[in-house]
């Protein structure tokens, strides 16, 4: 039997207690996946070996990124930071790339993964990202909403894993990413030009989005398939890293 990949997936906090909605651990099940919630309160020596049992790591959405890790003051519309998440999100980051782990990012995850390689953000999207013709880019009713196409680039991962030229996406954000960070490329855009999708320019698997397809993989093909290509990704590293632990044991 095949060994499923293990997907380390990050929490928000939430009244004292740890807290993810039902949708990314179901979409990693899905997908082919066993996820594992990822504590908080860690050393962070101590995320490099947790991260070392994972094949995968799935940046969830959740409050703001304190802009100290893009370099900037908070500003006044920059919305709650959660300081401890952003520390244990660092150390699981530094680790995973430490040890070229598969990296999928949703929402803050998106803006998390490119802050963290260098890029930058938009605080607020309404005070900041000025256009002629903006788009709604938060939901002002059910959070699984579809509000906006997102246009795919040709010859992106993302157009080989979705299969589409455009696709609806659901929306619900204040933030964005602004400069795309070194080693990442945007392969997905909104018609008012925000980046709505972030990929490796490298062989490493790096996939970020800034909606949210773990609210609508049951009902949507191109939803699933982000995750299916992230955990065939992470069974990919899994084997790898067996082959290599093999090989090393049959050397002693």
């Amino acid at each position: 039997m095949t060994n499923k990949p293990m997907i380390g997936i990050t929490v928000n906090s939430d009244g004292g207690c740890l807290a993810l909605g039902f949708g990314c651990e179901q979409a990693i099940l899905a997908a082919g996946g066993i996820p594992v919630l990822l504590p908080m309160h860690l050393d962070t020596q101590d995320a490099l070996q947790l991260m070392s049992r994972c094949d995968g790591i799935l940046f969830s959405g959740g409050v703001d990124l304190d802009p100290v890790y893009f370099g900037e003051p908070v500003l006044a519309k920059c919305g709650g930071i959660d300081a401890l998440r952003d520390a244990a999100e660092k150390a699981y980051f530094d680790a995973a790339r430490q040890l070229r782990l598969p990296m999928m990012g949703i929402c803050r995850g998106h803006q998390v993964i490119n802050a963290l390689m260098g890029g930058d953000l938009y605080q607020d999207l309404d005070s900041q990202f000025i256009r002629e013709r903006p788009l709604q880019h938060r939901s002002a009713g059910a959070g699984d909403a579809l509000l906006h196409d997102v246009t795919v680039a040709e010859g992106s991962l993302l157009k080989n894993v979705v299969k589409l030229d455009r696709m609806r996406v659901t929306s619900t954000h204040h933030q964005a990413v602004r400069r795309v960070a070194p080693g990442l490329k945007a392969t997905g855009m909104s018609e008012d030009g925000v980046v709505e999708v972030l990929e490796s320019d490298g062989e490493d698997f790096i996939l970020t989005v800034q909606f949210h397809p773990e609210l609508r993989f049951s009902r949507e093909q191109h939803a699933l398939a982000l995750f299916q290509s992230f955990t065939g990704a992470a069974a990919r590293y899994a084997s790898a890293k067996a082959a290599a632990e093999n090989s090393a044991a049959d050397k002693e």
